[in-house]
């Protein structure tokens, strides 16, 4: 199978791409000979390539693709996908809560478990497109820190030198605490029941640490819309390096603010 030609659809959103399928399948470097076939599965919503043994019996799948998948592929460069290249238009998402989860993994917490905010949003919130059920609409993301750490000091800091090299580096669950409480102190969400009006000040963040100033991206082609602003990320092929096209909110001291990349 060659390059097949899909519409890209969401609301009044449409866009064309293509996928080429042969070269998805040859970058997996399967061996049609000793391995079996290969089946394409297509439906409105969800893409789906099988591995099919001698007797056309599907055996696994060796590549899929919903919409979101799509959208997270071509923000990648993955090879195989064409066009899209308008993808930013269709990931912008109203954001209505951000929690952490101290305890337990997040799809435990959120999903396995009857979460409180996430019934109240599904219970209060309106459709965009009235064809839809909002659980269609709901998206939740998953996010992991990486911090990113810059250290100066000069020839007279002896102390600060020896301390930069043999501290301790990163306090993981306090990052995550104060990205919290970061976020909804700017966006300020409507289902956060706690607004962190004090941010940065609190106990479980980074307030009392060393960090003489310190911000966030969000390190994602994703932006984030609230009736309080809006924050936009931008993805950099360096995972290493922040992209310098993501809005950031930059601390310093007790004060926060954010710094629009236009």
């Amino acid at each position: 199978m060659e390059k097949s030609n899909f519409n890209f659809i969401v609301g009044n959103k449409t866009s064309k791409f293509s996928i080429d399928f042969k070269e998805i399948i040859e970058s997996k470097g399967i061996d049609f000979l000793s391995e079996g076939d290969i089946e394409v599965e297509l439906g409105p919503k969800l893409i789906r390539i099988w591995l099919c043994d001698e007797m056309n019996k599907r055996k696994r799948v060796i590549e899929w693709f919903t919409t979101e998948k799509l959208l997270f592929d071509k923000s990648k460069g993955k090879k195989g996908l064409y066009g899209l290249d308008d993808y930013k238009k269709f990931t912008t998402y109203v954001l209505h809560y951000v929690g952490i989860s101290k305890k337990e993994d997040s799809l435990t917490r959120l999903v396995i478990k009857p979460h409180d905010k996430r019934l109240r949003i599904l219970s209060n919130e309106r459709v965009f497109d009235k064809l839809s059920r909002l659980t269609d609409e709901m998206v939740l993301f998953f996010f992991k820190i990486e911090p990113l750490e810059i250290s100066s000091c000069g020839f007279d800091e002896i102390e600060k030198f020896i301390k930069m090299f043999s501290g301790p580096k990163f306090d993981e669950i306090a990052i995550i605490a104060d990205a919290e409480k970061a976020f909804v102190k700017i966006l300020k969400t409507e289902y956060n029941t706690l607004k962190y009006k004090s941010y940065p000040k609190g106990e479980d963040g980074l307030y009392r640490s060393d960090i003489d100033r310190y911000g966030y991206i969000i390190g994602e082609d994703i932006s984030f819309i609230t009736d309080s602003g809006t924050i936009k990320g931008a993805f950099s092929l360096y995972a290493a390096i922040p992209s310098d096209e993501a809005d950031l909110i930059f601390i310093e001291g007790e004060n926060v603010e954010v710094v629009k990349k236009g």
